[in-house]
């Protein structure tokens, strides 16, 4: 038997029934090892605990609104008594008030205006009571019998205030079991915690030690983790900068221009239609600052496509849809270079598409955008990136032909998804066209990329079923989530 528990019956014993804060003040116990110790004693009928059940009341999240600006209804009536008890309902910004006025009969609704009636004159009082009640609740007095039950039931239907049920312990006493164990129990201190005094006085050798149960099962420990989704892009980004890779950011709200068609894509391609980009009413268009790049790019689709080009459909703003955005900025930026190293860049960050919701589709996704800009690459040289990069991840995948406007030849990357028994496209690459890179002054120098979706490989990471479940903030998954396996 525990000392606790010991000093527990031991009192008990002189003292037929004792409450729980009684039991703290005279032992110089704290209520929690008081309760440990009870549980244990009453397990083994050595006592009896008396508990009894309270109603109680709480705010609710609504009702503490209403105490910090007031009841919106009270507001209404004191705003119509100092115009005169009336107002045109076109001026009136307190909704609420007004419809919970009108439900109430305090107002009537003539011509347009609200116009204060006898009712509402004499419904102040009444509307204060339920005010100063709500206070007296959220101020920690909420016993039912202590409570004004006819506006208790009116607080109950606006859902000002909620119930609950409140277990506590009235008194404890002894059983006659407990006494026969008292007198059976020869009380002995034992060492229930080893202590830096303890060791250096020995005082160990003449105390035994407390017995511990290690089948006894202990509260679950979450010890602090990150998010899925941003341990599997750190684990990304680190295995990018360990491959030679230096990162690049890009803004989410993109011209046409760069999205589109300094990617070689024409104007008239169905990526561009309203079923997969978001197109933006504000601003109503963003310009294009380098004339010369324009001109260019410009020629580059009259001359290819052989079609029309228009400046504004270049000009409109849309959430991009692929983070490649974020790469043809970088192209362009090292126009001047002599690449006589490769140049190694990657973008992690959310593209938005105006997609058709399933479980591997959302409206915005994560994406993985990687360029390498150099002298005689090829194919080869890429596809052997992206093995190593699945590689590292345990993801089993497969390459294969493909088209994209903006490379040539292309590829696409697809793994296979044992959960969905289902073969799940990752994204595509290859080899940038000519046309862009000529068009941005990249002569002599080839350009590989890729566009991977990350949040599509937490499907397998994760055992996710639906990739909406990344982002419901499920405590329960946060916390006994499976490990990610990502080396």
């Amino acid at each position: 038997m525990h000392d606790y528990e010991y000093k527990l019956l031991s009192y008990l014993k002189d003292h037929k029934f004792v409450s729980l804060n009684e039991l703290a003040t005279n032992l110089n116990l704290n209520i929690d090892s008081i309760r440990w110790s009870l549980e244990d004693l009453k397990k083994n009928r050595y006592i009896e605990v008396h508990e009894s059940t309270d109603l109680v009341y709480k705010v609710s999240d609504e009702g503490k609104r209403d105490i910090d600006e007031g009841f919106p209804e009270i507001k209404l009536i004191e705003l119509l008594e100092s115009k005169g008890g009336k107002l045109e309902l076109k001026v009136l910004d307190n909704k609420l008030g007004l419809v919970w006025a009108k439900k109430n009969g305090w107002i009537d609704i003539t011509d347009g205006y609200a116009i204060l009636n006898d009712n509402g004159k004499n419904a102040l009082n009444n509307t204060y009571l339920q005010f100063s009640l709500l206070k007296t609740i959220l101020d920690g007095n909420s016993k039912t019998e202590k409570l004004n039950e006819s506006i208790l039931v009116d607080l109950l239907k606006r859902k000002l205030i909620e119930t609950k049920k409140s277990m506590h312990i009235d008194n404890i006493s002894i059983t006659n079991l407990g006494l026969e164990q008292l007198k059976s129990q020869k009380k002995e201190q034992k060492i229930n915690n080893l202590t830096k005094e303890i060791l250096l006085t020995k005082a160990w050798k003449d105390k035994k030690f407390e017995e511990y149960d290690i089948n006894l099962k202990v509260p679950e420990n979450y010890p602090a983790l990150r998010h899925p989704m941003n341990e599997f892009l750190n684990f990304i980004r680190y295995k990018m900068l360990s491959m030679g890779f230096s990162e690049t950011y890009g803004s989410i709200v993109e011209s046409s221009f760069w999205v589109f068609d300094s990617l070689f894509s024409p104007q008239d391609h169905p990526t561009r239609d309203m079923q997969d980009t978001f197109f933006l009413s504000n601003p109503n268009k963003l310009d294009i600052d380098d004339k010369k790049l324009f001109e260019s790019v410009k020629k580059m689709h009259l001359r290819n496509w052989k079609g029309t080009w228009k400046e504004s459909i270049a000009e409109q703003p849309v959430l991009r849809t692929h983070t490649t955005s974020v790469s043809a900025h970088s192209i362009y930026s090292c126009r001047d270079s002599d690449f006589s190293n490769p140049i190694k860049l990657f973008t992690i960050d959310k593209a938005f598409r105006n997609e058709s919701i399933d479980y591997k589709h959302l409206a915005e996704l994560y994406q993985l955008d990687g360029i390498i800009i150099g002298k005689d690459l090829n194919m080869a040289n890429l596809i052997k990136v992206l093995k190593d990069l699945y590689g590292s991840m345990n993801l089993d995948i497969k390459i294969q032909p493909s088209y994209f406007p903006f490379v040539e030849p292309g590829l696409e990357i697809q793994y296979f998804d044992k959960s969905h028994n289902d073969w799940i496209e990752m994204g595509g690459g290859g080899i940038i066209r000519k046309e862009i890179t000529a068009a941005m002054g990249l002569n002599g120098a080839t350009v590989l990329a890729w566009g991977l979706g990350l949040d599509r490989m937490l499907l397998s990471k994760a055992n996710l079923d639906n990739l909406s479940d990344l982002y419901k903030n499920n405590i329960g998954w946060l916390k006994s989530r499976t490990d990610l396996n990502l080396e």
